[in-house]
């Protein structure tokens, strides 16, 4: 279904690559500074695994989404543009000087990863950097405010969870310090509350509040709990399992409305997942799949849209249609993603109740959220029967309501699941959800929609 997607993402990164490099090409064409053209030239000349490590990082790839969204000028993407201008509190007219002015931090990156001498002079100022080294993550506490210029040397000292700086310059010497941030040590992920890209909140980006980052106890709590959901998907998806084995991904701690576990990624930030803290694992596991096969199936679509074009548009325009997962019309891609993440993760729990040894409370959980999925999924289905695809959007679909049809929805009312208690994850704040059982409360809501909408 969703599993063969390492050429996909593989394919995505190298995109992104040329896309840095249409930028680096179009600011260096735009300006007469000599320096300016040192660094781009430093960063071409540089190896794939220096640019993949600080440019294929979450924070990486925003600025690159950014930076070539504001060079295109395109109208689409001018609401984004205005809305990241105001959270960082620039003028919007200014926002390609800012975006140049932060392509330093990025230099300053591969000067340290390559260790490699600049031969232009580079002045940097920045807060809550992120800095690989030596296959590992490293966050500045600090403001840092440095020159670097050809005659500087840079050491590295690595003490345990401390890299020290010692950079040195005409006989005076300056000490930054950063620290690991944390992460697995089982996994390559790590818990980001410092980046721009995990702190990013207005309008079309995450707006739950985040954990705080001097939360150490909440922290490495939860990198436990990832570990463990990380495991039980080991049990049921092998390629979700490898996936998060063999990639560097970065999870930003959010605390969820009360009675409510959201979960959140974007397309312009692959590796990154917005999460609800919980102390079950399980659930963990549901907003993994959830996620990443929302990633998934946008690198899909980038090569063929699923949904057919010529019927749709992107299908992302018009609001009409009836998601048992949100209160207000939806259009037909939000409600066609809706339906395959989680059919991808009624799939997990049907394959962790039929294969795995799991204790009585986490069977009760994976058999009242496969339940609810189930027959949210076949209200989802009902609103895609007029939908039209593409032949190969066709067949992938097919795909999907086969197994539901046949195998979940089976599983599901042979053993009357459809009568327990109901467990949502997502927020719903204004269809009143009401009913004692699973079949009950999915029902009212599909009701309570039409009343409101038709």
């Amino acid at each position: 279904m969703l599993e063969k997607d390492t050429f996909r993402f593989n394919s995505k990164n190298k995109r992104i690559l040329i896309e840095l490099l249409a930028i680096l090409n179009h600011f260096s064409s735009k300006q007469e500074a000599p320096e300016l053209t040192l660094k781009v030239a430093f960063i071409k000349g540089l190896s794939l695994e220096y640019l993949s490590e600080v440019f294929l990082s979450p924070e990486g790839r925003q600025w690159i989404y950014i930076s070539y969204s504001a060079i295109k000028g395109d109208e689409r993407s001018k609401d984004f543009l205005m809305n990241y201008s105001n959270w960082a509190g620039i003028d919007f007219n200014y926002l390609k000087e800012y975006l140049l002015l932060r392509l330093d931090e990025f230099v300053f990156q591969l000067i340290i990863l390559s260790n490699q001498s600049p031969d232009f002079c580079l002045s940097v100022e920045v807060e809550n950097i992120i800095l690989p080294f030596q296959f590992k993550l490293w966050k500045s506490n600090e403001k840092i405010s440095l020159d670097i210029t050809p005659k500087t040397t840079i050491k590295v000292a690595i003490d345990k969870e401390i890299l020290t700086l010692i950079i040195k310059d005409n006989g005076t010497e300056e000490n930054f310090v950063f620290h690991k941030l944390p992460g697995s040590n089982k996994f390559p992920f790590y818990i980001d509350l410092f980046s721009e890209a995990s702190r990013v909140n207005f309008f079309g980006r995450e707006h739950l509040p985040r954990v705080s980052k001097k939360d150490h106890k909440i922290i490495n709590d939860q990198i436990i709990k990832i570990e463990s959901a990380v495991d039980f998907i080991k049990h049921t998806n092998h390629s979700i399992y490898d996936y998060f084995l063999n990639t560097k991904n970065y999870f930003v701690p959010l605390i969820g409305p009360e009675g409510a576990l959201p979960s959140s990624s974007n397309s312009t930030v692959d590796t990154m997942f917005w999460y609800s803290i919980t102390d079950q694992a399980l659930l963990i596991s549901e907003m993994i799949i959830h996620e990443l096969s929302h990633q998934r199936l946008f690198r899909l679509q980038d090569e063929d849209p699923l949904i057919d074009p010529s019927y749709h548009n992107s299908g992302w325009e018009k609001c009409e249609l009836y998601s048992p997962w949100r209160d207000d019309p939806r259009p037909v891609n939000g409600v066609f993603h809706g339906f395959i993440v989680f059919s991808e993760v009624a799939k997990f729990w049907f394959e962790l109740l039929n294969s795995s040894d799991i204790d009585e409370h986490e069977k009760n959980i994976a058999q009242r959220r496969m339940a609810m999925l189930a027959l949210q999924l076949f209200n989802a289905k009902d609103s895609l029967d007029t939908a039209h695809f593409t032949p190969k959007g066709k067949e992938f679909y097919a795909q999907y309501v086969d197994f539901l049809t046949n195998n979940i929805l089976n599983f599901v009312l042979d053993n009357n699941l459809d009568q327990l208690q109901p467990f949502f994850m997502e927020f719903h704040d204004q269809e009143e959800l009401t009913g004692q059982s699973i079949l009950e409360v999915v029902n009212e809501h599909k009701n309570q929609w039409s009343v409101n909408n038709i």
